[in-house]
């Protein structure tokens, strides 16, 4: 037994802190703030992806179960209620028993503990394909004298919004790049970026009001072995070298990465804006 010296101002007396409603108001308000937020962005990732499958009554949530942390806490119960009033807030029996875990893991630092969450935007990288007229119509068309061919440049999407996403994550897609037979070591430093969109239905095409720039890649392939380039000549009787790679994005607890890889190897990587 601690034998504490009386502090009556304060409330302690004969080892025992009287503390008032304020004073747990003041400790606790932050934490509430917080699932107060979490539940808010459920509801609304779950309104989300019912209006993506067309669900007639997108808008209408039932019910919100309180479990883990403070589900049983009555303050939290009646605060949700408040700001979502057309909710049913319920309370399982045995919401009690993990409210130590929740408050010892809220002030865990850096690694949030996820099971499962819901991407809230579509995440992609923009490429050249061959050209389409009526996928790629409107869009600039860019001939290829290396091979004869015209491209436009088009969206592969790698996340989609509202879709459930693991805990780990990789996502990969090949693409190639071509450089001229004399290419410069300027040319080996590779920029791509991972872009994203709210929109509702993923867009086609990379545009300054449908996608935006989520980060941007850097990579320095200078001292890449030239074995695995492989050397072609184009139909325009000059010699090119085709850079072959993937682009991946790996989802981790609460962070995304954004890399090249070259036959496996990661080239280089940057944690992309992840929300």
């Amino acid at each position: 037994m601690a034998d504490l010296k009386d502090d009556l101002v304060n409330g302690l007396q004969s080892n025992t802190w009287n503390m008032k409603g304020d004073d747990m108001k003041a400790i606790f308000d932050p934490l509430i703030t917080d699932i107060e937020r979490l539940v808010d962005d459920q509801v609304n990732l779950v309104k989300v992806k019912r209006m993506q499958e067309s669900h007639p009554k997108a808008n209408e949530i039932k019910a919100i179960f309180l479990v883990e942390g403070f589900g049983a806490s009555e303050y939290l119960k009646t605060r949700l209620e408040e700001i979502h009033p057309d909710i049913q807030i319920i309370q399982p029996h045995d919401a009690w028993s993990a409210i130590v875990k929740g408050a010892v893991l809220s002030r865990l630092p850096q690694e949030a503990v996820i099971v499962s969450t819901q991407a809230t935007r579509h995440y992609g990288v923009s490429a050249m394909e061959l050209h389409d007229e009526e996928i790629d119509k409107g869009q600039l068309k860019v001939f290829d004298v290396s091979d004869g061919k015209s491209r436009a440049k088009r969206m592969t999407w790698y996340i989609y919004r509202g879709e459930d996403l693991k805990r780990s994550q990789t996502m990969k897609f090949p693409f190639y790049r071509t450089l001229p037979e004399t290419y410069t070591p300027t040319d080996l430093i590779f920029t791509d970026e991972l872009i994203q969109s709210e929109n509702k239905v993923p867009p086609t095409h990379p545009s300054p009001t449908a996608t935006k720039t989520n980060c941007v890649l850097n990579v320095d392939l200078r001292d890449v072995d030239k074995g695995h380039f492989r050397k072609r000549l184009g139909l325009d009787g000059q010699g090119y070298w085709d850079v072959y790679y993937d682009l991946v994005v790996t989802i981790q607890p609460a962070i995304m990465k954004f890399s090249l890889e070259i036959r496996g190897k990661e080239m280089g990587c940057v944690e992309a804006n992840y929300e």
